[in-house]
């Protein structure tokens, strides 16, 4: 793998090096991105928008200039802790947007205040001295820290710094160059933007960094843009002008590979990582976005990234529409931001970027594209109105160009994406059928639990709990209008999750990104289109844990669990079937048959009785557990994730109440999404005939679905003889699938959750060598005996699975990798 990557990038190298340098044609493409083509189209609704928004951008630009004191005598020096926030607030807030607007040639006939205007010009000026005054300069301390240990590592972080804050000041560098030299003040920019943008050019080029694949997502969202804007900004007789450009190059072709272990920023099932971890809303889709846009503004040049890079990258971005639903990633692994919904409306054009005619999922890319197209919509004025740069700068007028060029190619949209999906680098499992989605959290030695930062997620403890959302209402499809409303959301009734019952102020915890010594967490699939994913929970915090599987099959959530455990603790331990908001829309709900329309309502249904129940969103419910099942609507005041207020909404929550301390609690409950109250009475007077729970207990979870005669199995303990008639033990926890085909054949699927990256136990801050960061997934066999003389169907010959032996019995071989999915045909020798 690095031998083909060290070859790739020297390709790439000596290609860029043998044509002519064509950096100017990548500046002129990105200041038409920018700023719009010559042939904008100023009269379409979509462009009025964000004309509309741009110009209201810049106007708010002149009034914050104009309530700033840029003539201050106040002594202060910036400094890597001092000064950095006001820094911040400059460039993004008046530098950029008023640079943008000079530069704006605007609409002819809703004329641009701005552009080219004098006093404009003066007031850019003023801010451009202002920043060096208080000195904005060569060898500023940008606050990155620990640099030495980027020497040691190959893996840098930027934080919160001033480094990961700069893109306007590139931007506005870019866009200014021409008046900033005739002003006599471009040597000074050029040498400050070098100067904060160098971590991504040559002078922090070393060995180690080429050892390994990846970067830091932060740099690729943000750094990567802000070194482009110099290499663009420098005169074209500057010696480093193609030095750098191709360095650049070079470290965005490292930056699109695979990378290992807790490394940024693609990993293998194409998540995108940042901090040690899957985060779906933040980091890692602004640096697809970035990186998409750029590999389009490369694109035909000389220094275009390579083949594998793109695909990578391709695949990234589909990936995001796979776990989003419409435009709303699973809350639980949105890191340190719950409440950030919808960002994949705002990401729309990373489709396109990529999606060119060398592509060869360019189809694929441009119909996924459509399908989340939709200008009707709603909330679409939010994507047109996306137009402030910061981090990462994206909603220019050139964007929505290109999207609305791509629309009117008639393209054909994609049907919604269908199938059970296991994300090993998330611990997320994502199953999706019909237009709506499932998605299920965990947590292991490799996935953390939650992140909170100041303000940011304080109350997340059970986000990886085996959180079970289903966002399957409201037009588009979303999380709120699913039912997890916002305002009065209690943090620890967490649909599918097992948890404390605590009050808000005892969910807080001392540290957070913990993880576990369990590596019991994963899922496989039968055909790609039914699963079963389970894991050993454990709170970090405390002594709880539970034993938790859930099975996928068509329009049914098959949840397990098993071993529920706490010691020593005063508080209830709940599994909790469903909290959602209520609103006019969907003010019933039916326990056991009986409508439930009132506010403060309490029902409680005795230990051992099987109950029924059809939640206010019209997903159908049956749970079997011996213990009491309580229902409960009121309005709930609760903080909000920000710690910082409370609010307060109406709810409807549903809970198994395990009691306090309990010792190996149990419960069964199928979910038929959509089901309603007919789908309530067929689970209640067909149970047998869908489903059969064959095992239940600590050595696995196995589950029959009778009409497709598939068998899903979480296999938990080793060498350890099931109930189910057909595999007969494992020699790993693992999990399996079974599909019984026409007479003597079966299609079988498995999968090894311990990624087998490393033997140590290491929690978040113990992760600090090269060799942890990046460590690489191992194979780890697993050998199922089954019952029966087995052999693989002709055709079946997968590299990683072979027969070692059969006879009364079959022995199968699987050398499982990376958590995922090895399936195979077998046909029984009958006697």
């Amino acid at each position: 793998m690095k031998k083909t990557i060290i070859l790739l990038l020297i390709a790439t190298l000596n290609f860029s090096l043998a044509k002519a340098d064509d950096i100017d044609d990548i500046s002129n493409k990105y200041m038409s991105w920018i700023l719009g083509s010559a042939q904008v189209d100023y009269s379409n609704p979509l462009i009025k928008e964000r004309y509309k928004a741009i110009l209201g951008y810049v106007d708010k630009a002149h009034k914050t200039y104009d309530s700033f004191n840029f003539y201050s005598t106040d002594a202060y020096v910036l400094t890597g802790k001092n000064g950095q926030g006001e820094v911040r607030g400059v460039l993004r807030n008046i530098l950029f947007p008023l640079s943008l607007g000079y530069q704006l040639p605007g609409d002819l006939s809703n004329p641009n205040p701005d552009y080219k205007n004098p006093n404009t010009l003066k007031k850019i000026t003023s801010v451009f001295q202002y920043l060096h005054k208080k000195g904005w300069k060569k060898g500023l301390d940008l606050g990155y820290g620990k640099l030495d240990s980027y020497k040691k590592t190959g893996v840098i972080g930027f934080g919160g710094s001033m480094g990961n804050n700069v893109l306007p000041y590139g931007l506005s560098v870019y866009l200014m160059k021409t008046e900033l030299s005739a002003k006599g003040m471009f040597a000074t920019e050029i040498e400050m933007l070098d100067w904060i943008s160098n971590s991504a050019g040559t002078a922090s080029d070393f060995p180690l960094l080429w050892e390994e694949t990846g970067y830091n997502s932060d740099g690729v969202r943000a750094m990567f843009n802000t070194r482009l804007c110099y290499v663009l900004s420098l005169p074209k007789d500057s010696p480093s002008r193609k030095t750098e450009m191709l360095f650049l190059q070079k470290l965005f072709n490292k930056a699109l590979q695979i990378s290992n272990g807790w490394a940024d920023f693609i990993k293998s099932d194409y998540l995108g990582y940042h901090h040690k971890g899957a985060y779906l809303s933040a980091y890692a889709p602004g640096a697809l976005h970035t990186a998409s846009l750029m590999t389009y503004l490369l694109k035909g040049s000389s220094y275009e990234v390579g083949e594998k890079a793109i695909e990578n990258l391709s695949k990234a971005i589909l990936t995001t529409r796979i776990y989003s639903n419409k435009y709303d990633a699973p809350r639980a692994s949105n890191g340190r931001f719950p409440t950030s919904l919808g960002g994949l409306l705002n990401n729309m054009p990373y489709f396109l970027y990529v999606a060119n005619k060398d592509n060869p999922l360019q189809q694929e890319l441009k119909s996924a594209f459509m399908r989340l197209w939709d200008p009707k919509e709603h909330k679409f004025k939010s994507f047109l109105d996306d137009v402030d740069g910061g981090i990462t700068y994206h909603g220019s007028l050139g964007a929505l160009e290109l999207a609305i060029n791509t629309a009117h190619q008639n393209i054909a949209s994609e049907k919604a994406p269908n199938g059970y999906w296991y994300f090993p680098n998330g611990g997320l499992t994502i199953y999706r059928q019909h237009e709506w989605l499932v998605s299920w959290k965990g947590i292991s030695k490799y996935i953390w639990d939650y992140e909170s930062g100041s303000g940011e997620n304080i109350y997340g403890r059970y986000a990886s709990a085996g959180v079970l959302s289903i966002l399957a209402s409201g037009n588009p499809i979303s999380t709120v209008a699913s039912g997890y409303g916002i305002d009065g959301w209690n943090w620890t009734r967490l649909p599918g999750a097992t948890t404390f019952d605590l009050p808000s102020e005892k969910v807080k915890t001392r540290k957070t990104r913990s993880f576990i010594p369990e590596s019991f967490l994963g899922g496989t699939n039968l055909n790609g289109s039914f699963g079963v994913s389970g894991m050993n929970y454990m709170d970090p915090y405390s002594s709880l844990k539970a034993d938790k599987s859930v099975f996928f099959f068509d329009d049914y959530l098959v949840a397990i669990g098993s071993n529920i455990t706490a010691v020593n603790d005063k508080q209830l331990v709940q599994t909790t079937l469903a909290q959602l908001s209520i609103n006019k829309e969907n003010s019933v709900s039916y326990f056991n048959d009986k409508k439930i329309s009132s506010l403060n309502t309490k029902i409680k249904n005795d230990g051992g009785k099987v109950a029924s129940y059809v939640d206010v969103m019209g997903h159908a419910y049956y749970v079997k557990t011996s213990d009491e099942i309580l229902i409960e609507r009121t309005t709930q005041t609760e903080p909000q994730q920000s710690g910082k207020k409370t609010a307060s909404g109406d709810f409807e929550t549903a809970r198994i109440i395990h009691g306090a301390n309990p010792k190996n609690s149990s419960y069964q409950y199928v979910i038929k999404v959509n089901g309603r109250t007919q789908g309530a009475k067929t689970l209640k007077s067909d149970f047998s005939k869908l489903f059969k729970i064959e095992q239940q207990d600590s050595v696995a979870h196995i589950v029959s679905y009778q009409p497709k005669n598939i068998t899903g199995y979480a296999i938990r303990k080793e060498n350890t003889s099931l109930a189910d008639g057909l595999i007969l033990s494992a020699t790993k926890p693992c999990f399996a699938m079974v599909g019984r085909e026409k007479g003597d054949q079966i299609k079988l699927s498995v999968a090894n959750p311990e990624l087998g990256r490393t033997t140590e136990f290491k929690q978040y801050n113990d992760v600090i060598t090269k060799e942890l960061w990046h460590a690489k997934s191992t194979v780890q066999p697993v050998r199922l005996t089954l019952k029966g003389s087995w052999s693989l169907a002709s055709g079946s010959t997968p590299s990683d699975a072979k027969v070692i032996s059969k006879g009364a019995t079959t022995v199968i071989e699987f050398n499982c990798f990376d958590g995922k999915t090895i399936q195979v045909d077998l046909v029984e020798k009958l006697k």
